[in-house]
């Protein structure tokens, strides 16, 4: 090779190196500044053997919770309830939910005080009685902005 192909080949491998570097760094500050909006709205997968639907959203007044019960068994006396953290303070809650094995149910909870604004970082507690045993309880959590 040539020392012009040579110098080329040098001044590519340098400059892009440089860019990809620049745009880890980038991507790395913007998630540490905001991550919600690069993630966008994003919740824990499962909640205890209950599976949560990425339909499940957050609004300023009221929340869609969509659970598939995957405990294998008929579940009775459930109780869901969210909890949003600091700066937000709302709360919400249903109870006497009986769901069947695999079932996909949506809940619509309105908060009990206030409204959901920017930031948030929501709590959900499911509560929940099978025939083999009570109270079991499974904890997850929700994150994005509004």
């Amino acid at each position: 090779m040539d020392e012009q192909g040579k110098s080329v080949l040098e001044y590519i491998m340098i400059y892009g190196w440089i860019i990809v570097v620049t745009a880890i760094i980038v991507i790395a500050v913007a998630m540490f500044i905001s991550p919600s909006s690069i993630q966008g709205k994003v919740c824990n997968p499962r909640i205890g053997n209950f599976a949560i639907d990425l339909e499940t959203n957050f609004g300023t007044k009221e929340a869609l919770i969509i659970l598939t019960n995957q405990t294998g068994r008929q579940v009775e006396n459930m109780g869901i309830t969210i909890k949003a953290r600091e700066p937000n303070t709302i709360e919400g809650s249903l109870k006497g939910i009986t769901m069947q094995p695999n079932e996909k149910s949506a809940f619509r909870i309105e908060y009990t005080n206030g409204k959901l604004e920017g930031e948030y970082v929501i709590d959900l507690q499911v509560i929940y009685d099978t025939s083999q045993a009570k109270e079991r309880e499974g904890i997850a959590q929700c994150r994005g902005s509004i």
